[in-house]
Formats: structure tokens, sequence, C-alpha cells
């Protein structure tokens, strides 16, 4: 019984890591559009001007996701997974 929980904590603990990154890219969103740069939204890929203010990978540690995209809707920003699953701000 103990191995389905290991994966559950495992995949919790992959979760708030993805969050942690949600709240760098919006961060550094946020610090760009500051700055006075227009940017709506795009997926993080590597190379690109998020992805190189990242400290890490860039990649989703959660199961099935591949990438991170944000979007910027009247002065907000969004993180999500690949498949438009919001990561941040947290929905409650």
């Amino acid at each position: 019984m103990a191995i389905p929980k290991f994966g559950e904590i495992r995949e919790s603990a992959n979760v708030k890591s993805d969050l942690a990154t949600a709240k760098n890219i919006a961060t550094i969103v946020a610090q760009k559009l500051a700055d006075g740069e227009e940017l709506t939204g795009a997926t993080v890929a590597a190379g690109d001007e998020i992805a190189n203010n990242l400290n890490g990978d860039i990649t989703p540690k959660a199961n099935g996701k591949t990438s991170f995209k944000y979007t910027v809707s009247n002065g907000n920003v969004t993180v999500s997974y690949n498949d438009d699953t919001q990561i941040y701000p947290q929905s409650n």
C-alpha cells in the first residue's frame, strides 16, 4: 500500500514544483510588461526571452504536461500547462 501513496506524494511535489516555475514565469512576464514590452502570450520554449530568464528546467514535472504557456489580458498574467490547465494564479 505504500507504493500508491509514494506516487501521490511524488506527483504532489511535481505539481508544487510546477507552481513555483509558473510563479517565476508570471513574475518575468510582469517585469517585461512594466519595462514597456508588449506581450500577449506564448508557449515558453528553450531560447525565448522568458525561458532565458528562468533558473532551471522549463519542462513541467507533472505527468502528461509538456510545456508552460502564459497569456496576458488587461495586464493580468496567467500561466497554464500546454493543455490549458491553469497553474497560476491558482483558482480556488
